[in-house]
């Protein structure tokens, strides 16, 4: 008699809707198996010992249509523009302390440090992040591959503005994780994104 094996017998109860339905939901569930083993090291590599709720961390990383995360980086990006603009307005008063500085002198200070191309360097060379963005769709199951067999195609396809936006996302990503404002901006302050003195941190 030969052994009947676990497919063998999901072919017999299942009609053949039910089977595909089921196979098909295997490399989803790989899919969350793979990015919840490199979220482990990409905590580390972005926050040292200060982690971050892994799950706040796999929305700053991926974009909209991923289907191994709920949110993409978008739903973080407004916590974390507020936090740098803040950040930048800090610094900029921090520079300026004279009561005879213009408006204009504190505002290009500030400006400085939150444009999308200052966002884009720090993300770029700092924290690298566009080797941990993923953009594109998760694959449909006759098109995926086993986690951690090759480089994946659907990682490291960012734009610079994509970029920039994760940096804001991982800010907030940061504040909403620890809620606490002052580690967030020292965060900020040590990834070189907004240079804070101790004084304010």
């Amino acid at each position: 008699m030969k052994p009947v094996s676990s497919m063998g017998i999901c072919k017999h109860f299942l009609d053949q809707h039910e089977f595909k339905h089921i196979t098909n939901s295997i490399p989803l569930l790989l899919n969350y198996f793979e990015r919840g083993c490199q979220l482990i090291d990409i905590n580390r590599e972005f926050f040292g010992e200060e982690l971050i709720t892994p799950e706040f961390l796999l929305w700053a990383i991926s974009g909209s249509g991923i289907q191994s995360t709920r949110r993409s980086y978008e739903v973080l990006e407004s916590y974390g523009d507020t936090v740098l603009k803040l950040a930048a307005t800090l610094l900029a008063f921090y520079l300026h302390p004279d009561s005879w500085a213009m408006d204009g002198d504190i505002d290009r200070t500030k400006v400085a440090f939150i444009t999308n191309f200052h966002l884009f360097r720090v993300g770029y060379f700092n924290l690298k992040t566009h080797r941990h963005m993923r953009m594109m769709k998760d694959p449909e199951p006759h098109q995926w591959s086993l986690p951690f067999q090759k480089p994946c195609p659907r990682d490291g396809r960012c734009s610079g503005k994509t970029i920039a936006d994760s940096v804001e996302s991982l800010t907030g990503a940061h504040f909403l994780a620890h809620d606490s404002l002052v580690k967030t901006l020292r965060w900020i302050s040590k990834i070189k994104l907004v240079p804070l003195p101790q004084e304010i941190t």
